[in-house]
């Protein structure tokens, strides 16, 4: 006779290493702490990755939703001084009053506090009801009109920097600047030696006879994309209306820019000789370096957390300035004045912006620590990049930058 368990009909067990979520509950602690966080004044610096990612935190402390946070504001004032004057004219008068007439009339505080709870209780409690309670919905609406429209908003704003960073990072990657750059000088070293070969060409050849122009091996034979790599512009491209007008401009213009790349590759797939094809590929690098500038202004606009942007400004900034190492020697040696002034505008402000970069890099944030080793290691190729290009070592830069920041805040306390 098979005996029954005393573990039989009771509900089945979690395994050991399952974990239960906590119960989410409607003022959680994580969500008051969020709050805390959000209106103090903790410096962006001191904030962790979980704060970058809350919708609730962002709403308090996010650029992008200044107007939204205005609205807000406006909304707790106007409710704050309809009640501070609901309160004046229906319960502090009218208790003055009461208490000094029951004072007089009931000959005790006893009395006369009864008899004020009574006509509170009676009269001013409803007139509060009558006259302060549509205010309460009215601003209610107004708050979650304002949360709504600001989380639909920075899911914008985290679209395009996701769709942003992600193409540039894949340029990075495969390393397309410097790619271009190569393939630049190879076709400028075969037309060179096409031009050698026909200066030493015998005169008697019959011009029919001539060989043709030497083609593009490497090259294939066509260029056809068939695949959007831009899906959140082509479909969220109306919600940008929503943004500044400088993040607008900065996101228009790398979509634009990249578009430009992809027709320049299409003319480059033609199978053109060297000589043709030699300036569409200068201009296909110099379209490029244009896009990847475009797209470092929009992610320093469009990301807040400061690891995350350092970390895709460093990416970005790897193909971009190896493309304008190689325009600034190309113009010059063009002599395009115009395209080389261009260029040496910028100079300044990479040798102002990247080493203050990697002194951001350097410096220390506590308990963020390692939310920047990402960022820190991948500093290894713009560094190289930044030395031949300014012909200035990083450490150099940064002193320099050091000492030019301290000039500035000496200049601005005298």
């Amino acid at each position: 006779m098979s005996t029954i368990s005393a573990a039989e009909g009771a509900p089945p067990q979690l395994p050991p290493t399952v974990e239960r979520k906590p119960r989410q509950r409607l003022f959680s602690r994580e969500s008051l702490a969020t709050l805390r966080r959000a209106i103090s004044g903790l410096d962006d610096s001191e904030l962790d990755a979980g704060d970058a990612a809350s919708t609730l935190f962002r709403f308090f402390r996010s650029c992008h939703v200044v107007d939204l946070k205005l609205f807000l504001s406006l909304a707790v004032i106007f409710l704050g001084f309809h009640f501070a004057i609901i309160l004046i004219f229906f319960v502090v008068k009218p208790a003055y009053h009461l208490i000094v007439g029951g004072l007089q009339t009931y000959g005790g505080m006893t009395p006369a506090i009864v008899h004020c709870i009574d006509v509170v209780t009676t009269s001013v409690v409803p007139a509060l009801i009558k006259y302060g309670g549509p205010a309460i919905p009215v601003c209610g609406a107004i708050v979650a009109w304002a949360y709504l429209s600001a989380a639909t908003r920075l899911g914008v704003v985290d679209l395009f920097a996701c769709e942003i960073r992600t193409l540039c990072r894949v340029g990075t990657a495969f390393d397309i600047g410097q790619h271009y750059v190569a393939q630049h000088q190879k076709l400028i070293e075969k037309a060179n030696a096409a031009k050698k070969h026909a200066a030493h060409e015998l005169p008697a050849e019959p011009p029919a006879k001539a060989n043709p122009p030497e083609k593009l091996s490497e090259q294939p034979k066509g260029f056809s994309s068939q695949e959007d790599y831009f899906p959140v512009f082509t479909s969220n491209s109306h919600d940008l209306e929503a943004l500044e007008a400088l993040v607008v401009g900065h996101i228009t213009e790398f979509y634009t820019y990249m578009k430009a790349t992809r027709d320049l590759q299409r003319s480059l797939a033609e199978n053109p000789s060297p000589e043709a094809a030699a300036p569409i590929l200068e201009n296909l690098i110099y379209v490029l370096f244009l896009g990847y500038e475009s797209a470092r202004r929009a992610i320093e606009d469009l990301i807040e957390y400061e690891p995350t942007r350092a970390e895709n400004m460093i990416v970005i900034l790897t193909t971009e300035l190896e493309c304008y190492w190689f325009l600034c020697k190309h113009f010059e040696d063009k002599k395009d004045e115009l395209r080389a002034g261009r260029l040496k505008l910028r100079r300044q402000n990479y040798m102002k912006e990247i080493p203050d970069l990697f002194c951001q890099l350097e410096a220390k944030h506590g308990k963020n620590e390692k939310d920047w080793e990402l960022a820190r290691n991948t500093t290894s190729e713009l560094k190289s990049r930044y030395e031949r290009t300014f012909g200035e070592t990083m450490a150099a830069a940064i002193t320099r930058r050091t000492r030019e920041k301290a000039a500035e805040k000496q200049g601005a306390l005298s």
